[in-house]
């Protein structure tokens, strides 16, 4: 006996209370995933609903049945009970010596009848009464040849038509008494043959094993099952779930429970007997549901799919395969305390048993499982029928789905690695993993049919949990990048078909009415510029030059796997990728060498890269021999590249350390513009995703705008994009003449930013234009030089045409921008180029010298101008220049307001801006603007005048007191 436990974890029972230590025991059911399990109706052949029934049971003759031991119960239609009774009529009247009839009926209500047969589960009762007439169970078999006269025709035309009934039940328990007439009158038990009497034998054994298990949990302690009942009571019910009722009614009502019990069980709590016993039990009821969905399929036809109202084989499929589907569920949940184990302490782990998980997925696939479940799915989909009780799976269950598919695949992927010399699977194998894949292309379908009422209760049941509909699209990403990486010869096709489910999904959802739907929509746009981003083809070469070890500078070529096409095969989570050099023999120092460039990851998890003579056997090591190194930070280990710059020697090479040049890209010829970020720019361009339901929408939410800042920084970026097209130097003419085509045109556009100005000004929202202004100085740094300059523009035209709230709130938004850089201490210039640098300059310092800017700018006066400060700075080469520009073009102002009528709070303003702008040099440049004492004497002169025009304003006179004395020290 091995020993039984709670199925809860808390393991504290109450006071002298027994336990069995055969039973395992749970106080409280799980629920199967979207499916909650009911509490039975206990047996009605044990406990009778009286209310629902006569006070009597009448046999088909009219007498009372007062032996109710001799029967058990089953509900049918009132249809199939009056065939019943008829042939029943029939049978009487050619066995006159019959004494009481195999059925009685008696109503139950809603036009349902219960029927009653003779029991087999009272042996000792049978045995010292044999039975005359045996009701034996009839297959479901149509080249079963039949010898017994038309009696027996008309019982096997009976059984035929009933096959198609809605009874749940299909296969009934027929009388067989021509068959002992012909066999030579009444007959009894002593005349069969000793093979049927053990047959018979065996079937009432597992019939009462059957019955003993559904007692325990029925039992109103909660359920239990004993731990050598388990395993059996699943073999019996799978060898005989479609030629026996009872086995059919185990299935249905009783194995989620028991499956869910099982479960529940703590793996690293339960002895080794135990846990093999829940193993086996475990893989039975996958075979079962694999059985299950394989005979249903043959059954139904392609009825569901053309008329699910009136096919009675569609009432059997839907009914039957809720059973199964709800277990299918279950056993495929990772989640569940045998599989995963739990955390008992916070320095103990309790462990779990993945691995049985594992088995019955791969036991599931070599059963065709995911191939008939994917038909089943397919149905189901197409069906719009809403009476019929199986519906397509929820989110929670379709995860439960792709995550088994999704380690499915990976088991195998680990199992190939692992045969040496293995190039593909074998093809048995192959087709197991297609099956797979169709699973997966039925979810997708699915997805890109809903309507935005299903995808919305999707996301709805997603914001309770962790797991979104975004996660479901990862897993199955990882899916077909698996399946890419079995079969490379489909690598790019697999991939492509993927990511064009994708973006029509994405597209569906930011198209939708609801809110909630259209930012899943944008979190899976997300999700998508960071996988296409992520399968970036590498460069075809790197040119290293400038090594100090003159033997490591060279021209280094891609070393990584390309499929037939020339497309770069990329894992996606993991791309990093190698290149090699073969030194030339005319080189006299390392002729013959090979030097290799790659990624190492080190103890620390940092990955560094590294220029190094790889050992042959132990490439990766402490084996080889290094000359250079490249220490990445957090920021450099997202590139998948090599750097260009930042290389340190090692002990075995020279300085100065190298230069890398990337040189073209690992892509088919002429295919430059055919990667995964051009197909997802040419997406959002050619469907006007930014003009239609962001910045062009003047009912756009500010959420909308928000998330949306990652497609338009996509699209801002895919300019730099270009720009390495262009300068390949291995381009060939008719690459550049393709590429000239599509110059400039699915990149982020002018129009866009106007767009987005404009909105602003129209002020329809302050919400909406407040995300705008984020959003506009978010890419303002990686803005090309067309787009910065003509964003810019736009901007300094609203500040001449008066808009100067529009300015105050934008300029409100760059100085908190430029306060929490500084307060991060991650300070960088607002702007890349040269010419977009000059103009936001411009628009800095001209807003500084705006007659309102002390209005509109108020408490932002002071940030405003530490932010010209700032940018006047950061700019090493031009810095010199600008400030020293600026600085004039504040003189020649303070002249200008003193020829004029004299505005003496703007002229005063301007000295201000002279010695701030005098401050934001460097010292050594401070010597040199007043070395020639042109600004001294301006500034002595400036305060004359001032003194000369009658000012006596000490607010007005002190400031200029204190800039002619820092000047003069």
């Amino acid at each position: 006996m091995v020993q039984g436990v709670p199925s809860n974890d808390d393991d504290r029972s109450h006071p002298g209370a027994p336990v069995d230590p055969n039973i395992i025991n749970t106080r409280s059911i799980v629920s199967p995933i979207g499916s909650p399990v009911h509490p039975q109706r206990q047996q009605e052949q044990h406990h009778g609903n009286t209310d629902a029934m006569d006070s009597e049971d009448v046999d088909i003759d009219g007498e009372i049945d007062d032996d109710e031991e001799d029967y058990e119960d089953e509900y049918i239609t009132d249809e199939e009970a009056d065939r019943l009774h008829s042939i029943s009529q029939k049978n009487s009247q050619r066995n006159q010596h019959q004494s009481r009839l195999p059925y009685v009926r008696g109503t139950y209500g809603n036009g349902m009848r219960r029927v009653r047969h003779r029991s087999h589960l009272n042996q000792g009762h049978r045995q010292q009464q044999p039975q005359k007439h045996v009701n034996e169970d009839i297959h479901h078999d149509e080249n079963n040849n039949n010898s017994n006269g038309s009696s027996n025709s008309s019982a096997a035309n009976s059984n035929s038509s009933r096959s198609s009934t809605p009874n749940l039940h299909h296969l009934q328990h027929m009388n067989n008494d021509s068959s002992n007439n012909n066999s030579g009158g009444r007959g009894d038990g002593n005349s069969r043959p000793q093979e049927e009497q053990q047959q018979l034998q065996q079937q009432f054994d597992w019939q009462g094993l059957l019955q003993t298990v559904q007692d325990g949990l029925d039992a109103q302690s909660g359920g239990t099952v004993q731990w050598r009942h388990a395993t059996p009571s699943l073999r019996f019910a799978r060898e005989n779930l479609h030629t026996h009722r009872e086995a059919r009614h185990f299935v249905e009502m009783y194995m989620a429970r028991m499956v869910s019990i099982l479960l529940e069980q703590q793996a690293g709590k339960i002895n080794d007997d135990q846990r093999t016993c829940v193993s086996s039990a475990l893989n039975e009821a996958t075979a079962i549901c694999a059985a299950d969905l394989q005979y249903w399929m043959e059954k139904s036809g392609n009825h569901l799919s053309e008329d699910g109202t009136s096919s009675s084989r569609a009432m059997i499929f839907r009914e039957s395969n809720l059973a199964c589907m709800t277990v299918l569920y279950e056993l495929f949940n990772k989640k569940r305390n045998f599989y995963k184990g739990a955390k008992q302490y916070w320095n103990m782990t309790l462990p779990g048993a993945p691995e049985v998980r594992i088995r019955c997925i791969s036991d599931f696939a070599r059963g065709g499982g995911f191939r008939n479940l994917a038909q089943v799915l397919h149905r189901l989909s197409q069906n719009s029928n809403p009476t019929l009780k199986l519906s397509f799976p929820n989110l929670e269950q379709l995860l439960v789905l792709s995550i088994a598919v999704e380690d499915y695949f990976k088991d195998c992927v680990k199992s190939l690695s692992l045969q040496k010399g293995q190039q593909e699977p074998q093809p048995q194998l192959k087709g197991l993993l297609h099956d797979a894949m169709g699973l997966c292309s039925v979810i997708m379908d699915h997805l890109g049919s809903s309507n935005e009422d299903v995808l919305k209760s999707y996301i709805q049941i997603a914001n309770n949990n962790s797991e979104d509909l975004g996660f479901l699209s990862a897993k199955l990403k990882h899916i077909h990048e698996y399946f890419a990486q079995i079969y490379p010869e489909q690598y790019w096709r697999v991939l492509c078909q993927f990511y064009t489910f994708w973006r029509e999904l994405a597209y569906k959802l930011i198209s939708a009415n609801s809110l909630i739907v259209r930012l899943a929509g944008w979190a899976e746009v997300t999700d998508l510029i960071e996988s296409s981003s992520a399968y970036r083809p590498p460069p075809r070469q790197y040119l290293v030059e400038n090594a100090g070890t003159s033997f490591v500078n060279g021209i280094y070529n891609y070393a990584g796997k390309v499929d037939q096409a020339g497309h770069c095969i990329l894992n996606g989570a993991n791309n990093d990728v190698m290149y090699t050099y073969k030194v030339p023999p005319e080189c006299t120092d390392g002729a013959g060498k090979c030097i290799t460039l790659f990624r190492c990851t080190m103890r620390s998890n940092a990955k560094w890269w590294f220029l190094s003579e790889a050992d042959e056997d132990q490439p990766g090591t402490d084996k080889d021999i290094d000359y250079y190194q490249h220490k990445s930070s957090k920021a450099d280990e997202e590139q998948a590249t090599p750097p260009r710059m930042g290389w340190s020697t090692v002990r075995n090479s020279k300085d100065p350390p190298p230069i890398l040049t990337p040189i073209g890209s690992v892509v088919p010829s002429r295919r430059e513009w055919d990667t995964f970020e051009w197909q997802l720019a040419k997406w959002a361009v050619e469907n006007q995703i930014i003009e239609k339901f962001v910045l062009g929408d003047l009912s756009v939410h500010r959420e909308v705008v928000a998330r949306s800042q990652s497609l338009i920084k996509f699209l801002a970026n895919m300019w730099s994009q270009q720009e390495e097209i262009f300068k390949r130097k291995d381009s060939s003419p008719a690459s550049v003449k393709n590429s000239n085509l599509l110059k400039n045109k699915f990149v982020l556009q002018l129009s866009h930013l106007q767009t987005a100005w404009k909105t602003c000004i129209k002020k329809t929202d302050s919400a909406v234009s407040n995300e705008i202004y984020h959003l506009l100085v978010a890419i303002l740094p990686i803005l090309s030089e067309e787009l910065g300059v003509g964003l810019l523009s736009e901007i300094q035209t609203g500040l001449d045409s008066g808009h100067l709230s529009v300015i105050s709130e934008f300029c409100g938004v760059l100085t908190n921008v430029a306060a929490n850089q500084s307060n991060d201490g991650t300070v960088t210039n607002f702007t890349t180029f040269r010419k977009v640098r000059e103009h936001f300059l411009d628009f800095l310092y001209n807003v500084l010298v705006h007659v309102d800017s002390p209005r509109f700018l108020s408490d932002n006066l002071s940030m405003f101008r530490n932010l010209f400060r700032l940018e006047l700075l950061l700019v090493e080469d031009e810095g010199k220049l600008y400030r020293k520009m600026y600085l004039g073009r504040c003189v020649d102002g303070v002249k200008h307001v003193s020829a004029d009528q004299v505005d003496e709070e703007m002229a005063l303003r301007l000295v201000e801006l002279v010695q701030f702008l005098l401050n934001c040099c460097p010292h050594d440049q401070q010597i040199g603007l007043l070395s020639d004492g042109k600004l001294p004497t301006f500034l002595f002169d400036e305060l004359l005048c001032y003194i000369q025009r009658g000012g006596n304003n000490s607010l007005q006179l002190q400031p200029r007191l204190n800039i002619l004395h820092n000047v003069y020290t």
